[in-house]
């Protein structure tokens, strides 16, 4: 019986699968030559059994928040290299369910403990985690596992951000393209595929006929964004959000939500009294949330 797939046509796996797929480890099959040679490096607190990468990622936080309080910057964390075809947990969700049963002690890939390292070492007011997060994220992005993290796991959005994001993934595609991805939805993606899911929101609002290679795809969004007007961006927003009151099955209240000056009055009342949330609206992500939102507050409903 052939596998079947979702609608972006990414390998979706049954649970039995899933966990058969995430305990593949390239490392057998890889010769020592090909690991030491490999261009891509993550954290060596993300390979191992569960237990261990949990309190080795933990040690790692004390560590980064006593650099940072000294110094205001973070140490290098030890890495080791990725083999290609190396299989990547990239939800907290999915290394949950990794963790139950006889198999729970197998190394896996857990990249997902990047982001709560983040989120451990985070602390402070928030204009403390802002500053954080910022200095964080301008590290990371040097790197090939902070990269692939930012896009991953953002903190926050705005099309400064999302931008930055793209080109550090870009800088390192060839690499991380050579890896797989499961998600929590039991999906073996490739990085086109991941790219595609965590982002199609962004892609169809600023790109007007997505087609080619992703990465070429993601370069046309980053040139988009950056020359874009703010009247660009407010007529880019309505497009879409009619787009998903068109499309989205789950909206019940269609025509209330098209109400004429309806989607105009909420989004100049966002850009006067929340600006950071209209920024986060003008890279297209969470449009269906939001319209869901509205949806649930139907006077009449």
């Amino acid at each position: 019986m052939s596998t079947p797939t979702d609608q972006s046509g990414a390998q979706k796996l049954n649970f039995v699968d899933f966990v058969a797929v995430a305990d593949e480890d390239p490392h057998e099959h890889a010769t020592s030559k090909v690991s030491s040679q490999s261009s891509l490096f993550f954290p060596a607190f993300v390979y191992g059994e569960y237990a261990i990468c949990r309190r080795q990622m933990k040690a790692e936080v004390k560590r980064w928040i006593k650099q940072y309080e000294k110094h205001g910057d973070y140490p290098e964390p030890k890495l080791v290299p990725v083999p290609p075809n190396t299989l990547i947990i990239v939800s907290d969700g999915a290394a949950s369910m990794l963790t139950y049963g006889a198999s729970k002690k197998n190394p896996r890939w857990y990249f997902c403990l990047i982001d709560e390292l983040r989120l451990l070492v985070n602390a402070g007011t928030p204009q403390a985690r802002v500053d954080f997060h910022a200095k964080f994220e301008a590290l990371a992005c040097q790197h090939s596992w902070g990269a692939l993290s930012a896009v991953i796991s953002p903190w926050d959005f705005s099309i400064a951000l999302v931008t930055q994001r793209f080109e550090a993934v870009l800088s390192f595609w060839e690499p991380l393209d050579t890896l797989r991805y499961l998600d929590i939805h039991f999906r073996k993606l490739s990085l086109s595929e991941l790219m595609l899911s965590l982002y199609e929101g962004t892609i169809r609002m600023w790109v007007d006929a997505p087609r080619g290679p992703v990465p070429e795809i993601l370069r046309a969004a980053i040139q988009q964004m950056r020359k874009a007007s703010e009247d660009e961006a407010y007529e880019r927003i309505m497009r879409r959000l009619h787009e998903i009151i068109d499309t989205d099955p789950k909206l019940q209240r269609r025509e209330w939500l098209r109400s004429p000056g309806f989607l105009e009055a909420k989004l100049a009342h966002m850009r006067e009294n929340n600006p950071d949330w209209y920024g986060y609206m003008e890279t297209g992500i969470g449009f269906p949330e939001w319209l869901a939102e509205r949806e649930r507050k139907y006077p009449l409903g």
